[in-house]
């Protein structure tokens, strides 16, 4: 299989190669791209994908070089270009050779053109030691001829046409650090065959900065992205923050895709340290209109406003402290601080504002979030701090009318208890408390500790809360298991009625804490195996069968346990032994 990717370090002794066979070879197709009929934006080279005749790899197709000297591109009866070489051949998933020819000249006219592959153009050949060089398969393949007829539109797009820019052109800037320019037809991991440097300058009509193109790909790693950084004479980057009208410029020609080469790509900024920020819309929980059974915390998703990632929004601290909720004009509870912000799967960032009290009385509640609230801020390493980017996005004002009523049930409310409560039971190890609308993911927002106990009404048993999920993983547990002073695990033997109280706000979740959770257990050793025995069984007793047979006459009640399980009459009464 090596062989296949030095192919192109070898073609120079093709020359003196004479191909013969003694015997008839068989002819195998092959892809050609431009294929027969296909329009494309010009013709500088075609490529072969020629399959594997032996999957072994002790030979290969091998290209004919006085047949691919034959090769050229015509209009009509016009040559316009020849065979100028081969390029490094490679190989794809499927074992395949992609074998591309060079042509001498790129045909960009408008027009069809034709090309002919004649055939043997590649020659099935192995390795023979004994010659030290490579010959010919007697019986093997080699390739069919082909021809194709291909419409050359220069004005016609492929994928290194399409593309978007970022920070949008036209728009006001800062400063001009870094342009992004995204190929969404063009795959993240697909190289570009080339490109030439210096490749791109930002000018304002007096003063031209050089730039560098960096190749990359965009944050999801879904296509190929190129980054335009302006530098100075050291080609070290030197963002432009003189103000005024600044146009980007790379040149025609700079990469190359497919034998496709790029048009002039221009864009243009205003750099204006006065640009006026634009709003953005966020979302908001509660939402304006929701009822909710309290609001501990108003939690906000933010967009991601530069898809680089080298700015964000970021809170104004003196705008969050203005945050209040209101009960008519009485002030119930005010900002206390941002809880950690995490993200989610579409790239927003989640921020919590946690506020001094959680609301929980009936009633309708007012909180408004000011205009600003969140700046879209960048690094600066001069500074070696956050620093606003002017003319960047803020996050517009809001105000919510929120309804609080405490007997909703939410997820933290819906809950099943194993064992069931009100059960007997030999003795209490652990206690399951289900939640079936919280999937097994999810983590509690905190808990309390100690945050659980067991008690008779003499003795209180400590207990600790662990949380889990069910074994289908389909939803979240908490496991309660009682524990000694020690906090090692230890389960209730002693008999009679223990009640486990679960107090409320020990877990929370979106901001809702429990209510307090009780239930109740019996503990009851099992029994000794004699069903209904009484004082007057204290003596000697005889045992009759149902039957009326004497099974046991006038013996010591403590012979019982000797009677097999079963239906007995003891005194005149019947008796269940176990």
């Amino acid at each position: 299989m090596n062989r296949i990717y030095t192919i192109g370090a070898s073609l120079a002794m093709l020359a003196s190669i004479s191909f013969s066979a003694t015997a008839q070879q068989s002819t195998v197709s092959f892809g050609v791209d431009p294929a027969d009929g296909a329009t494309v934006k010009t013709i500088n080279r075609i490529v072969l994908t020629l399959p594997c005749v032996d999957d072994t790899y002790e030979s290969q197709l091998w290209p004919d070089m006085e047949k691919a000297a034959t090769i050229a591109v015509l209009k009509g009866d016009e040559t316009v270009a020849t065979f100028e070489s081969f390029d490094e051949a490679t190989g794809d998933d499927e074992g395949n050779i992609i074998f591309p020819i060079i042509l001498s000249d790129d045909v960009t006219g408008a027009g069809e053109y034709t090309f002919s592959l004649p055939e043997g153009l590649f020659v099935q050949m192995r390795w023979d030691d004994s010659a030290d060089d490579m010959v010919a398969v007697a019986d093997g393949k080699i390739t069919e001829a082909y021809t194709a007829k291909v419409t050359v539109d220069p004005n016609i797009k492929s994928a290194i046409d399409i593309y978007n820019i970022s920070p949008e052109p036209g728009s006001s800037v800062e400063s001009i650090a870094e342009v992004t320019i995204g190929f969404p037809q063009i795959s993240a991991g697909t190289m570009f065959d080339g490109w030439e440097f210096p490749n791109a300058t930002f000018s304002n009509g007096t003063t031209t900065v050089e730039a560098i193109v960096n190749y990359d790909w965009n944050s999801e790693e879904e296509y190929r992205v190129m980054k335009v950084t302006p530098v100075d004479a050291n080609e070290e980057e030197a963002p432009i923050t003189e103000e005024g009208k600044w146009t980007l410029t790379i040149a025609a020609g700079t990469f190359v895709l497919n034998g496709n080469s790029n048009a002039e790509i221009t864009a243009e900024f205003n750099v204006a340290s006065t640009a006026e920020p634009t709003t953005v819309e966020f979302g908001v929980d509660p939402a304006d209109g929701a009822t909710v059974k309290s609001i501990s915390r108003i939690v906000l998703t933010l967009p991601c406003v530069d898809d680089t990632f080298e700015s964000q929004l970021w809170p104004d601290m003196e705008k969050a402290a203005t945050i209040a909720v209101l009960k008519g004009d009485e002030t119930v509870a005010t900002f206390e601080s941002f809880d950690e912000a995490t993200g989610d799967d579409e790239g927003n960032i989640i921020f919590p504002i946690i506020l001094s009290d959680a609301v929980t009385e009936a009633g309708e509640y007012t909180f408004s979030l000011p205009e600003g609230l969140f700046v879209q801020m960048r690094w600066d390493d001069a500074t070696d701090d956050f620093v606003t980017v002017k003319g960047g996005s803020i996050t517009a004002a809001y105000t919510a009318k929120v309804t609080v009523d405490p007997a909703i049930k939410t997820e933290v409310d819906v809950f099943s208890i194993t064992p069931e409560s009100g059960t007997t039971v030999e003795s209490i190890a652990e206690v399951t408390i289900g939640f079936p609308q919280i999937s097994a993911g999810t983590m509690f927002d905190g808990w309390e500790f100690p945050n659980a106990t067991f008690s008779n009404g003499t003795t209180t048993v400590e207990a600790i809360v662990n949380y889990d999920w069910n074994s289908e993983e389909e939803y979240r547990v908490m496991r309660v298991t009682p524990v000694d002073a020690n906090e090692e695990e230890a389960p209730i033997t002693e008999e009679g009625k223990w009640t486990l109280t679960i107090a409320a706000g020990t877990f929370v979740l979106n901001g809702n804490s429990n209510a307090e959770i009780t239930a109740e257990f019996t503990v009851k050793k099992p029994s000794s195996g004699v069903e209904t025995i009484d004082a007057e069984l204290n003596g000697n007793v005889t045992v009759y069968s149902v039957d009326g047979k004497v099974i046991l006459n006038n013996v010591p009640s403590t012979q019982l346990s000797t009677l097999r399980k079963g239906l007995y009459i003891i005194n005149g009464k019947k008796v269940t032994i176990k």
